[in-house]
């Protein structure tokens, strides 16, 4: 009798995902993970888009978008399967958020960045064709700071450091 045949591991070497979640601010967030080992792979993150923030004038709120840029990367260990299955790793983010100018109806404008990392734990799946979904969850800590300036000279600084939670969820193609 044939002796069944072993589970076939991984042939894929690059995911290339988007995240739906992001499309909500709207910002297009696209990720790109190569295999460099068996069991580790390396992703650079980028993302681009606006955000809605409220701003009050003296007799109104609004909400004002923002353009916010993104740029990051993970290192992600597959301690099962080759490029799939459970996945431990660690992220990085830069975010910069910028009025790009006087937000409207004031004179003020103003720009802020913050940076988050931390370890997360998740789950990629591969379908035969190479459909991919890929849904991660963990802590970050964020250090971000804010400044905004005004026609007349003035101008106002604010930072925060916090532990936040971490979450991706996306989509695309692996091959």
């Amino acid at each position: 009798m044939a002796k069944p045949a072993a589970p076939k591991d991984s042939d894929e070497i690059v995911t290339l995902t988007i995240s739906p979640l992001h499309l909500i601010f709207p910002i297009l967030q696209l990720t790109g993970e190569v295999r460099v080992t068996p069991h580790l792979g390396v992703s650079v993150i980028g993302g681009y888009g606006t955000v809605a923030v409220q701003t009050s004038t003296v007799d109104t709120l609004q909400d004002t978008r923002v353009s916010a840029y993104e740029l990051g990367g993970r290192v992600i260990g597959y301690p099962l399967k080759q490029f799939k299955s459970l996945q431990l790793g660690a992220q990085v983010m830069y975010l910069k958020v910028d009025t790009g100018g006087a937000i409207s109806g004031t004179n003020v404008s103003g720009s802020g960045a913050g940076v988050a990392f931390g370890p997360f734990g998740g789950y990629k799946i591969i379908t035969p064709a190479g459909f991919t979904f890929v849904a991660q969850l963990g802590v970050q800590y964020l250090s971000a700071q804010a400044e905004a300036h005004d026609t007349a000279g003035n101008s106002d600084t604010a930072k925060d450091n916090r532990f936040l939670a971490l979450l991706n969820l996306e989509i695309g193609w692996s091959f």
